[in-house]
């Protein structure tokens, strides 16, 4: 099923009964000597869209026992074009109509993965944007920020494009959760 975005879904998660659809876009945030930050793998859902962070650490930057997630150690920003602004992720915090009638921006991690010297943490961010530039600030904590930026028409069109496995029928969206990875070696 494709069509007009619909706005009445909620949005403290990506529906569960959504197929996404890609969007193009993504990049370099930040790179400096010890430090860089990549961010892509968009991916529109019909009440918003998600992307990937990925941090790396560089030579001559001191190793840690455990890599801080993105939230703890690089401040994050996500920008609309209408001027709406989310700092940092909001944890799953409710989305509440504003004075002005817009819903505000809701940022929340979904999950992450890495080491001492790489990170990997997926954002969801809701509402869909309006058309127009959607920008993706992080920063180096007491250094320098980059700007990825992204089109709002773009991730509009990519939503209109998702797919609602069971349209007009209650989903059980489930409880809990659970993680899981394989290594394999030779």
């Amino acid at each position: 099923m494709s069509g007009a975005v619909p706005t009445s879904l909620g949005g403290e998660r990506p529906p569960g009964d959504a197929l996404p659809v890609g969007v193009p876009g993504g990049g370099v945030a930040l790179r400096t000597g010890t430090l860089a930050v990549w961010v892509g793998s968009l991916r529109a859902f019909p009440n918003g869209f998600d992307f990937v962070v990925r941090v790396v650490r560089g030579p001559g930057r001191p190793p840690t026992a455990r890599f801080e997630p993105v939230p703890d150690a690089l401040p994050i920003e996500v920008a609309y074009g209408d001027g709406r602004i989310r700092r940092g992720p909001s944890h799953g915090a409710p989305a509440v109509v504003s004075r002005d009638g817009r819903t505000p921006i809701t940022l929340m991690e979904l999950g992450g993965s890495g080491n001492s010297s790489l990170w990997e943490s997926r954002y969801w961010v809701h509402p869909l944007p309006p058309d127009g530039p959607v920008t993706v600030t992080v920063g180096d904590p007491g250094g320098p920020a980059g700007v990825v930026g992204l089109s709002g028409a773009a991730i509009r069109a990519a939503a209109a494009e998702c797919e609602r496995l069971w349209p007009g029928q209650d989903f059980d969206e489930g409880e809990g959760g659970a993680n899981w990875f394989t290594v394999s070696t030779g």
